[in-house]
């Protein structure tokens, strides 16, 4: 109810041009699922990094919580991100546990953290991500994919950060303004 006020508020503010067309339920959505995908990610961040500094935890390391918030923070970025998580997690877990005997306590512990992170990946790739953004893009994989990698080479990091809610928008605008095209009809279909 408060996000469709919002979407109110917006649409009136945006001036004549826009407020003469017919803003129904539906499109007035289209506009507050940029917050749903915001709240997503922060939903997924929450979960990965709960799940990690409690193994952590379960394991032994110092730090947990610091290393599991990043882990869930830097999982954000698509592709790269888990895998700079667990490779920070596992440098700061072995770094942080030195005292410990390296053959018979520091390598089955950086065991268990190589386990504890590639069990978070597989969890979060088969059962988080699928559950959480199922249909907050409505977009072929191939289409994210390449969106994604188009701006990590275009922007790095950021880009890669920033490219899903930037042609979700793109999409939206495209959608409004430019619907007479087959290209902008064949991309916003499922919008």
């Amino acid at each position: 109810e408060e996000a469709i006020k919002s979407a109110d508020y917006i649409i009136n503010l945006a001036g004549a041009g826009i407020a003469d067309r017919r803003w129904t339920a539906s499109r007035k959505k289209e506009i507050v699922s940029s917050r749903v995908g915001a709240t997503n990610l922060l939903i997924q961040t929450i979960i990965i990094a709960i799940i990690i500094s409690g193994g952590l935890a379960i394991i032994g390391v110092k730090n947990a919580l610091i290393i599991g918030v990043f882990a869930g923070i830097i999982n954000i970025i698509p592709y790269v991100g888990p895998i700079i998580g667990a490779m920070v997690g596992i440098v700061l877990s072995i770094t942080t546990n030195l005292e410990l005997d390296f053959y018979y306590e520091l390598m089955p512990m950086a065991f268990k953290i190589c386990v504890l992170f590639a069990s978070m990946q597989m969890l979060d790739n088969f059962l988080l991500q699928p559950i959480i953004f199922s249909n907050s893009v409505n977009a072929h994989p191939l289409e994210i994919f390449l969106v994604i990698l188009i701006a990590g080479t275009v922007a790095g990091i950021s880009g890669m950060i920033f490219a899903i809610p930037f042609y979700t928008f793109i999409r939206i605008i495209a959608k409004e303004f430019l619907s007479q095209f087959e290209i902008v009809k064949s991309l916003t279909k499922n919008i």
